[in-house]
C-alpha cells in the first residue's frame, strides 16, 4: 500500500516529461517554419526564379537496325511532322468509319458538322 503515492508521483513525473518533450518538438517545428518563412526567403526566391521549365527538342532516334552481317536494315531518317501524315498511317477502314460518322452526323445535326468531320479526317 505504500506504493500508491510513489506510483502517483511517477505518473506525474512521466506526464511532465512527456509534456516537455511535446512542447520541445512543437517549438522545434515552429522555429523551423519561422526560419523558412522569414530568414530564408531570399534564398528560396532566387531558387524559384531559376527553377523554370525549359523545353528541349530531342530528335526521336531509335537507333540503327542491322542484320547479322552489319548491313543497315533500318536507319534514322527525319520525315517531318507526324500529325499531317494521316492518310499513310490510318487503314482504309478507318476512313470508311469517318465517312459513316459524317453521314450520320449530317442526318442528325446538319451538313455543316459533316463537313467539319470530313475536313478533320482529310488533315
Amino acid at each position: 500500500m505504500n506504493d500508491e503515492p510513489t506510483k502517483a508521483a511517477n505518473t506525474g513525473l512521466r506526464l511532465a516529461f512527456l509534456g516537455i518533450v511535446v512542447i520541445g518538438l512543437f517549438s522545434a517545428l515552429f522555429g523551423r517554419m519561422w526560419f523558412l518563412q522569414v530568414l530564408a526567403t531570399e534564398e528560396f526566391r532566387v531558387q524559384a526564379e531559376t527553377n523554370q521549365v525549359r523545353l528541349v527538342t530531342v530528335p526521336p532516334t531509335r537507333g540503327r537496325i542491322l542484320d547479322r552481317n552489319g548491313e543497315i536494315l533500318a536507319d534514322n531518317v527525319f520525315t517531318g511532322e507526324w500529325g499531317r501524315q494521316w492518310h499513310g498511317l490510318i487503314p482504309h477502314s478507318t476512313w470508311d468509319a469517318f465517312d459513316d460518322a459524317a453521314h450520320f452526323l449530317q442526318d442528325t445535326h446538319g451538313p455543316r458538322i459533316a463537313e467539319i468531320v470530313l475536313a478533320y479526317a482529310a488533315g
